[in-house]
């Protein structure tokens, strides 16, 4: 597993730093990761940050034996395109998606504070000042955008992954048949 030191402290991560500073150099949206002003001990403490983050969450499949200090390597987890993740390596998209959420909380993103990254507000006026919010849901995403786009599909939900069901019937009685997961459409 890749570390990270700040200080006298050695710190395992799922990204080190050559590793994200090389990724992130062409990143556009890294250019607080990039400013020559960010120290490589702050860049390693949102490392460290970004994967003690992604350990926290609920991921579906189960922690490969004798890798139990961190959430991944998994197995039982599949690729969108149904093929299996290898169950003795870490993917290269929760590598990515470490080194993205990292570059994120050095540009102050703070999701880390927050239940979810949903953003609620309907409506916003500057004069005689109104804000509006949508009623907040549950199922929004825990991580920004571009980390759900690489990681997001191994997410359990907490319900075991079941996002919905199916409903038929045109009499009195209603079946439901089938429940769904992230991986499989309706």
């Amino acid at each position: 597993m890749p570390s990270v030191t700040i200080g006298s402290n050695e710190y395992d991560v799922y990204a080190d730093l050559p590793t994200a500073d090389a990724y992130l150099a062409a990143q556009i949206s890294a250019t607080d990761w990039n400013d020559p002003a960010t120290t490589d001990d702050m860049k390693s403490a949102a490392l460290v940050s970004m994967t003690r983050t992604i350990d926290r969450q609920q991921w579906q499949g189960t922690q490969t034996d004798g890798y139990e200090t961190h959430a991944f390597p998994r197995t039982d987890l599949k690729y969108a395109d149904g093929t299996e993740v290898d169950p003795n390596i870490v993917p290269d998209a929760v590598v990515n998606a470490c080194m993205e959420g990292a570059a994120q909380l050095v540009g102050g993103a703070a999701f880390q504070d927050a239940a979810t990254t949903f953003n609620n507000v309907k409506d916003l006026k500057a004069g005689t000042v109104d804000i509006a919010y949508f009623r907040t849901i549950d199922e929004s995403p825990r991580f920004p955008q571009v980390v759900m786009e690489l990681i997001g599909l191994w997410l359990n939900n907490g319900s075991g992954g079941v996002v919905g069901s199916l409903s038929s019937g045109t009499g009195r009685r209603t079946t439901f048949n089938d429940t769904y997961d992230v991986r499989q459409g309706f």
